[in-house]
């Protein structure tokens, strides 16, 4: 069977940064492309996708662990699952795939996946050994990324994790791990990533829904798009393809030709998306991402952070205020974040607003520490405030933590400039020269 078309990451936003001590720092953690998470399950799972019929005492366990706790879990649970959350994110961070794959049940999820589909009863077998064998298998795309179980929370009737997800390459996305008691711990059923506000088990029944070549109306009624017809049907097709085939140029034009009423479905409006994330290159094709992504809540849903595809453009606009309210809008859905602060707070530094970036390194602080990102707004926040004996104390607490070999040639953000002309700076320079 054919190989069905991959979707690219998504490549979200984080701003761009000036020269010295902001680029060192990040150099750590670099800030690039977010890591999306979207499925990509169909093609590690096709090739056996019509391979084995399932038992019917194993389709009655699957949907049993499929859906919500019976009664909601009590507050020792509640802990545990705290705990639980710090084992799966040192196994994410530390690339442990063999325990990404014993904490996940793969049954529940296959259930979710193709429950009310009108998929093939024998593809869920061969899908569920497929994607088994994966290493890592539904936490794949997650396996080396810098993970954080920042809350606990409830979706959709499941315990769920809010996790910060900072992928090796850069970036910074936000996932709701919907988990299930079993025992004294618990076990995976789902993804929610809040990039697009969608589950790893609905993108995944996409894709296999198109694989399946069905008949129009058919497809359209399971992408839940609305007003479409064969020729709609047939274009997202294209756009499928396009996009497999590594040409977003097309996938635009493609879009273009929808009627309004389809191109403002989920799933055309996010492949147009990922296309002109990679295009935003050409001035042209930027303008109308920024554009596309002032609705993406009214189509995507209030429950998402696609406002953290924006934060980049407001960047280059210098916009700094416009990179704020992005970075709240991301925080009215995921909850309170530390990193998304010292974002926040870079933003307030750049637009001069010392007080502003103040007030969310404290914030920040507060949630989070010991978060290494906040080293660069600590040192910008006490250089604005001249707080130079300040900088200099945390400039020596970073060095000594972290062997970092500091010169005076870090320092060329404009907030440093009363710093660089003080007696401390002075000082602590001739003390780190070699």
């Amino acid at each position: 069977m054919d190989t069905p078309p991959q979707i690219p990451p998504s490549q979200p936003a984080t701003p761009p940064r000036g020269k010295g001590l902001a680029i060192w720092v990040i150099a750590l953690i670099v800030l690039a492309p977010v890591l999306a998470i979207i499925s990509i399950l169909a093609v590690i799972a096709l090739p056996s996708f019509k391979a084995v019929k399932e038992k019917t005492q194993e389709a009655e366990v699957a949907h049993k662990a499929a859906q919500p706790p019976a009664t909601p879990i009590d507050d020792p649970q509640k802990v545990r699952a705290l705990k639980f959350g710090e084992t799966l994110a040192t196994a994410m961070t530390e690339g442990k795939v063999d325990e990404l794959s014993r904490l996940t049940n793969l049954d529940a999820f296959t259930e979710r996946t193709f429950a009310g589909s009108g998929l093939p009863d024998a593809a869920r077998a061969g899908f569920r050994n497929s994607v088994g064998k994966k290493p890592g298998g539904l936490l794949a795309q997650l396996a080396g990324a810098k993970a954080r179980a920042i809350r606990f929370r409830e979706r959709d009737g499941f315990p769920a994790l809010t996790m910060r997800i900072l992928p090796p390459g850069g970036g910074a996305n936000f996932v709701d791990v919907l988990i299930k008691p079993e025992g004294e711990s618990f076990m995976i059923v789902d993804l929610y990533g809040y990039l697009f506000g969608s589950y790893s088990s609905a993108e995944a029944r996409q894709a296999m829904v198109l694989m399946q070549a069905q008949d129009g109306g058919v497809i359209s009624r399971l992408l839940g798009v609305k007003g479409g017809d064969k020729k709609s049907s047939d274009l997202l097709m294209n756009m499928f393809r396009q996009m497999g085939n590594n040409d977003p140029k097309s996938v635009h034009h493609t879009y273009e030709e929808l009627p309004e009423a389809v191109r403002l479905a989920r799933s055309p409006y996010v492949l147009h998306l990922q296309a002109l994330q990679t295009l935003q290159s050409d001035p042209l094709y930027a303008e109308i991402y920024a554009h596309m992504l002032e609705n993406a809540r009214e189509v995507l849903g209030k429950d998402t952070a696609t406002d953290l595809l924006l934060v980049d453009s407001y960047f280059i606009k210098t916009d700094y205020k416009g990179a704020q309210r992005c970075l709240d809008n991301v925080m009215s859905a995921v909850g309170e974040d530390a990193y998304l602060y010292h974002l926040k707070g870079v933003a307030a530094i750049k637009d001069s607003d010392f007080e502003g970036a103040e007030r969310s390194l404290a914030v920040a602080e507060k949630l989070e520490p010991e978060l290494i990102e906040l080293v660069d707004l600590r040192l910008q926040v006490r250089a604005a405030k001249k707080d130079y004996v300040g900088v200099v104390t945390e400039l020596n607490r970073f060095a000594k933590a972290t062997g970092a070999k500091l010169t005076p040639m870090i320092f060329n953000e404009p907030v440093y400039a009363g710093f660089k002309q003080s007696a401390e700076f002075v000082d602590w320079a001739k003390s780190v020269k070699p």
